[in-house]
């Protein structure tokens, strides 16, 4: 987690310049699923809880997954919608949102490792949020960002391919 949060903050500072930030109502639409990510992250954390191999794995793969999404990101990297420039190789190539992919993973692997009903209900809330935020993210590209249109074409699915 700690290469994870080092490398996120390596992105900020060294990303590109805005060509445009969301809206308002993108920010809105986007904080919930921050707000369950972090939720599910700090359940995971009680003392009580001992994580099996099962989340584990997850969380590994969630991690690097995550990590390479970021690093095929780099400049373009934003924590809020915002519009950059448009990566289309790597991760991307096949899914449109990857590294929102990889926080499924880990976020999975909290839920998990927690075992508890807290647990599986916010991970149950985070989906729509999540999906909420795709969307939102996707309509302020269609709308501000040459060449998005042509990418949706080319790059079917959002998050799972050949399922959404």
């Amino acid at each position: 987690m700690t290469i994870l949060n080092g490398f996120v903050g390596w992105l900020v500072l060294t990303r590109g310049d805005l060509q445009k930030a969301g809206s308002g109502l993108s920010l809105f639409q986007s904080l919930p699923s921050f707000i369950l990510s972090g939720a599910l992250f700090r359940v995971s954390q009680h003392p009580d809880v001992t994580w099996t191999w099962l989340p584990n794995s997850l969380f590994a793969i969630g991690s690097i997954w995550t990590i390479l999404s970021f690093s095929y990101l780099g400049k373009s990297f934003a924590i809020l919608p915002a519009v950059r420039s448009l990566v289309h190789n790597g991760p991307y190539q096949w899914v449109r949102h990857p590294a929102y992919l990889g926080e499924l993973l880990l976020v999975l692997a909290c839920a998990l490792a927690a075992s508890s009903l807290i647990a599986f209900l916010l991970l149950s809330l985070l989906i729509p949020c999540l999906i909420l935020r795709i969307l939102a993210e996707e309509k302020l590209l269609s709308n501000s960002m040459a060449g998005f249109a042509l990418y949706q074409q080319q790059v079917r699915w959002r998050l799972f391919p050949r399922v959404w």
